[in-house]
Formats: structure tokens, sequence, C-alpha cells
């Protein structure tokens, strides 16, 4: 049995990854939001999309290299309040300069939040697991919230989105109270084979999170207005978006309970394989059962895939400083990939973002197999860690 203490640590680790991942996985729509809202075209609120999910890496970054000195308690409360406040700005003003300064705002108020989950739980035994248990909860309030949105935003467009994410900030607030205050990083230890250089596995670790995260982000990004081109309803796309999060939150559960069992190889550069296969896929349907079917498969894969490669990053160093800046990039090429499948779509058309969903991930499973080859098997444990959820 969990105690009452974990059990809120754990409730609050949720808190902090729902603030930090609200605008990305919510972009699609978000940007049908200010299309129809403010009627921008498709690049511009890409545009808009992305600045707040690059802001978001590019924060991470910052932290993840100790540009900010705070413990993970004040990092939350901090960004939340910022995150707040952008937000209820946003649905109040139409003018697109603004737009684009309030949305780089959310993003810094979501960067806090999210490293500070990021950072508890990089100190945990096994971070596979506790990352795709605590997305799976994360998952599943998204999807409630993605399924009641076809009702609400014929009625306010942009201003009711932006208003609904403000109001869902302030309960967060006394759950990330609960976050460490005090500091978690552990003493920097590289988990690599004998001879290896360390240098030259980042950057391949890098690079196939780069290629991963932006191939997925280009049809995530638009994924809504794919399915509205095949002919379903707006009401119908936002049920089968809401149960394809539950599909997610399904992938995720399983690669907490699955962890590194069986080793982390086969789950890594195999799930990274089918996601390719999904996300290629998913602008090229044309009837609702081919988008459901392959929108499932990208999304319980994506969910599946994602807990092993920040995991990967806190087996690397155990400092948990590698696992916060891997975190940052993925946020940041995801963001990048909403603002190329915007000019993708913008020149060319929805079909356009397969080859750029499918060849991207490919690309990363292959650097993920170098990897996974130089990365030692660690049995070392922080001494410090906090103790694990499957404990």
């Amino acid at each position: 049995m969990y105690s009452k203490g974990f059990i809120l640590l754990f409730c609050s680790l949720v808190a902090g990854v729902f603030f930090g991942e609200l605008g990305s996985m919510m972009m699609p729509f978000q940007i049908g939001a200010l299309i129809d809202g403010l009627g921008l075209g498709e690049a511009a609120a890409g545009l808009l999309g992305s600045a707040e999910i690059v802001t978001i890496g590019c924060c991470m970054l910052a932290v993840a290299l100790g540009a900010v000195r705070m413990t993970p308690r004040e990092m939350a409360i901090c960004g939340v309040m910022i995150a707040a406040t952008g937000q209820l700005l946003t649905a109040l003003t139409d003018i697109f300069a603004l737009l684009f300064i309030l949305r780089v705002a959310v993003g810094l108020g979501s960067a806090l939040c999210l490293s500070a989950a990021i950072i508890t739980i990089s100190s945990f035994k096994n971070p596979d697991s506790t990352i795709g248990f605590v997305y799976a909860y994360v998952i599943l309030l998204l999807a409630l919230i993605m399924y009641s949105l076809p009702w609400l935003l014929p009625y306010g467009h942009h201003r009711a989105l932006f208003s609904l994410f403000a109001v869902l900030t302030i309960p967060g607030i006394l759950l990330l109270l609960k976050l460490p205050s005090r500091q978690v990083y552990q003493q920097q230890i590289f988990m690599v084979k004998r001879g290896s250089n360390i240098y030259r596995l980042i950057a391949l670790f890098f690079a196939g999170e780069f290629l991963l995260l932006a191939g997925v982000g280009t049809v995530w990004a638009f994924i809504e207005r794919i399915g509205l081109a095949t002919g379903i309803t707006p009401h119908d796309v936002g049920l089968y978006m809401s149960l394809g999060m539950l599909v997610s939150m399904l992938g995720s559960f399983t690669a907490g309970f699955i962890g590194v069992r069986f080793g982390r190889f086969l789950p890594l550069v195999g799930g990274a394989v089918l996601t390719a296969a999904g996300s290629g896929l998913v602008p090229v349907s044309t009837d609702a059962m081919s988008y459901i079917t392959m929108m499932f498969i990208f999304l319980f894969m994506l969910s599946f895939v994602l807990p092993y490669v920040i995991g990967t990053a806190a087996m690397i160093d155990r400092s948990g400083h590698l696992a916060t800046a891997a975190l940052a990039v993925q946020v940041f090429s995801y963001g990048t990939g909403g603002a190329i499948g915007g000019l993708a779509v913008e020149h060319f058309s929805l079909g356009a973002l397969s080859f750029i969903g499918f060849s991207g991930p490919v690309l990363a499973a292959y650097l993920f197999f170098i990897v996974c080859r130089i990365l030692s098997d660690p049995d070392a444990i922080p001494s410090n860690s906090v103790p694990d959820i499957d404990a």
C-alpha cells in the first residue's frame, strides 16, 4: 500500500505534467479555435502554437543548464501563476502581436511546471515506469477535456478555449504545493559502456528525439483538420480524439507496467518504428474508419515510446540534468513540427504531412538503435532516490 504522502506526491507530479503539456496536447484545438475565431491562416495559427511550445523547450533547457535556481515547488507555483495569467489575457485579446507575446508567456509558465515535475521524476528509482504512469493519468484528464471542447468552442472559439485553460489552473495550485521543497538533483553519473564517447551518445540521442517528435508533431498539430477533411463532423472528431486519448492512456500504462523488464532496446526502437507507421498513414486517411484506426495506432505507440525516451535520458545521466534537457528538446522539436506542418499544409495539402510523419520516426529509430548499443544496463541507483511508484 502506498502512503498518503506518496499519493499526494504522485498527484502533484500529474498536476505539474498536466499544466506543462496542456498547450502542446491541445494544439489541434488551439489552432482550430484561432482559425475559426480570428480568421487566421494555417501558418499564422501554427506559428502561435509553436511560439508557446518552442518557449517551453527553450526554458526547460535553461532549467537543465542551471539558469533557474528554484526548488521544484517554487518553480511549479511560479509557473502556474504565469500560465494562468497568460491564458486569461489570450482569451481577451484579438491583436496578433500581443497574442504572440502571451503565448510565449504561457510557454514560460508551462516550462516551469513541467521542469518541476520531470526533475522530481528523474530522481525516482525507475523513471521509465514512473513517467508512464504519470502520463497515463494526465492523458485521462486531457481526454475528458477534449471530449467537451466541440460543445464549448462554438460559443466563443478561442475566447472559450483559453478561458477554460485559465480556470483549470486554479485547483492545481494546491496540488503543486506537494512537490519537493528541496533540490532533488543527484550527483552526475554517466551510465555508458567503457570506452564510449558520452558526447557522441548524447548527440545521437537528441538527434533521434528531435526527428521523432518533429515528425509526429506535424501530424498531431493538424489531426483535427485531417479528420474534418475525411467528412467527419466536428463533434464526431472530438469524440474520436477523446477516445484516442484513452488509447494513449493505455499506451502509457503499458509502458509503465512493462518498464525495462525485457530491456530497453525493443520498446524504444520498435516503438519508434510502429509510431512511424501510424503517423505516416493518418494524413492519407480517406474515411472515418481508416482515420480512427490509424489515429489509434499512432496515439498508442507514441504514448508508449515517449516514457522510454525520457527514461533513457535519465539512465544515461543519473543526475536528472539530461532528462530535463531531453524533455526540453522533445517539447522544442514537437513545437517545431507544428510550424513545419502549417507550411506544408498551406503550400501543398494535408497529405504532405504523411512523408514527414513517417520519415522522422524511422530515422529516429535508427539513431535510438545506436544509442541502445552504447548505453550500459546500469544497476546503480542514486542513494537518495525518491521511492519508486511500483516499489
